[in-house]
């Protein structure tokens, strides 16, 4: 059996042409890219001494939920500045006022705006495309 290079060619060239076909128009349609997808904020749980009276401390693993792969990949990005705001948030909440579902909805939408304004100073799109905190665990001690 004899190699034709012609044929070869042709479909090396097809294979090309195709490949070309499958990317993406730009880098920006790619950002755009609809996803669903929760990511932690933060590897480990958030555990901090809470304000007031008594010893108190408050273990919490929170979640944000992005509904683009340039909000995803913003958020992975600017994630040590958001855990960072984020812990200090924590530490000025109250024992008594974090056993209340009230309070802790009020928090989850604090957590929110906060990393909207973290990517608003760092002129970062895909703010608004992270669109809910979630807790996934607290304990109060």
């Amino acid at each position: 059996m004899r190699f034709n290079t012609r044929l070869y060619s042709w479909g090396v060239m097809v294979l090309m042409l195709l490949s070309l076909v499958a990317l993406p128009a730009s880098a920006e349609d790619e950002e755009l890219i609809s996803i669903s997808e929760y990511i932690p904020i933060g590897k480990e749980p958030f555990k901090v001494n809470l304000a007031g009276k008594g010893d108190h401390v408050m273990v919490l693993r929170a979640q944000a939920y992005v509904i683009t792969q340039r909000a995803k990949d913003q958020l992975l990005i600017h994630m040590p500045k958001i855990q960072n705001d984020v812990l200090e948030l924590l530490s000025k909440q109250k024992f008594k006022n974090m056993r209340k579902l009230k309070h802790k909805k009020k928090l989850k939408k604090k957590i929110l705006k906060l990393i909207h304004k973290v990517m608003e100073v760092r002129e970062v799109d895909g703010g608004e495309e992270v669109v809910e905190v979630i807790f996934t665990q607290v304990l109060l001690q």
